[in-house]
């Protein structure tokens, strides 16, 4: 928990000068959790499970190039209930040069719902604002630092239930600052 203060913390930091900035803050946390949990639970259904993101990322993306990308878009949605194409997680984004708030729209609009109408009211409250270019490449490199969740309780607990949680938890530490 701690981690996750300070991570919050140094990603506010980023954004304090935006306008409606912790709304942001909150949205970003909610959609790396998701990112997070997609990462993990990709490497436990290829039978390859990581404990770190940036492996997870590349057994993603590996998978993804595949010719079983099918199966594995469908175990997602069995699993998930949402996918997010491995260039969209917080992860992939991280990695590209070119970082507008048009991409970081595209990426939430691009992720891929499988009958969950509570996740698609979430994410459409998601307010990303105008940040400028070398802000979203700062804050995204922040967000690779830490998983917000522990792969090793990713198998056993309900997704979705456990995001509110979580954004819940990052909601109350983001009143205090």
């Amino acid at each position: 928990m701690q981690e996750l203060n300070t991570l919050i913390k140094q990603c506010n930091a980023l954004l304090v000068d935006i306008p409606e900035h912790k709304k942001l803050l909150a949205g970003l946390f909610y959609y790396k959790y998701l990112s997070d949990r997609l990462l993990f639970r990709v490497s436990f259904l290829l039978e390859e499970p990581e404990n770190n993101l940036q492996q997870a990322q590349a057994v993603y993306a590996e998978a993804w190039a595949d010719d079983a990308r099918s199966d594995l878009i469908n175990d997602l949605g069995h699993e998930c209930g949402y996918l997010i194409k491995p260039g969209n997680t917080i992860n992939g984004l991280a990695k590209q040069v070119a970082l507008t708030t048009t991409t970081i729209k595209n990426a939430l609009t691009q992720i891929k719902l499988f009958d969950n109408k509570q996740l698609s009211q979430d994410l459409s409250k998601i307010n990303i604002g105008d940040v400028n270019p070398v802000t979203w490449q700062q804050l995204l490199k922040q967000l690779t630092t830490v998983a917000v969740i522990s792969p090793d309780n990713d198998a056993q607990t309900p997704i979705l239930p456990a995001a509110a949680v979580f954004l819940q938890q990052v909601q109350k530490i983001i009143i205090t600052l």
